[in-house]
């Protein structure tokens, strides 16, 4: 697969509607600020590339609602955003950003919220389902140690890749393994003959 979607992301200093053309995108929130100004908050994410996203009012109600009103607890959580082509600004449509899933809420919800001058509706908003990461034990990482320098192939050593991505486990975990990994990897790498790598 070729990827053209970067070749078509506007250039702005902000999260906007033409960078969701693509399809959804969720985001994990790294700070909240408040600016004041006609778009007085900024959402800062992981992966911004210092290109906030900077919500309307509405969707601002939305979290609220969702998440309260402190700002700084919003640190971690995860929002899925997607571009809506009806929202309108000075008669015209201009397409907006728009909320579809939070995570950290139990249940889906609804509230009332203006979609044009004198017309209100209501606004459904789904749980985004987050994987929980756990913490890699110390039982854990001696089993996996144990697994990783004992693969004697490329073949045997992806196994264990693949069981290690699939554990979940948290940065400070897959740092710690990541290691190890790399260690092993470039070894086997090393021992594979030229005659070796043309079978």
């Amino acid at each position: 697969m070729i990827d053209i979607s970067k070749t078509i992301e506007p250039k702005s200093d902000q999260m906007n509607y033409d960078d969701l053309i693509a399809g959804p995108k969720t985001i994990e929130v790294s700070a909240v600020k408040v600016v004041g100004g006609d778009q007085p908050v900024h959402i800062c994410y992981v992966g911004g590339e210092g290109k906030p996203w900077k919500p309307c009012k509405s969707m601002r109600r939305v979290m609220v609602k969702a998440w309260g009103k402190d700002g700084e607890k919003y640190a971690g959580r995860k929002i899925t955003l997607v571009g809506d082509p009806e929202v309108t600004w000075g008669g015209g449509e201009v397409g907006g950003i728009r909320i579809s899933h939070m995570s950290d809420i139990k249940d889906g919800f609804k509230m009332m919220l203006t979609k044009s001058r004198g017309k209100r509706s209501q606004y459904p908003v789904k749980p985004l389902i987050t994987k929980q990461l756990i913490k890699l034990s110390n039982d854990d990482y001696e089993n996996l140690v144990f697994e990783i320098e004992g693969a004697k192939t490329m073949d045997e050593l992806a196994n264990v890749g693949v069981k290690i991505k699939e554990a979940g486990y948290d940065a400070a975990g897959n740092a710690k393994i990541k290691a190890v990994y790399k260690k092993a990897n470039d070894s086997l790498r090393t021992d594979i003959k030229p005659s070796d790598e043309l079978l």
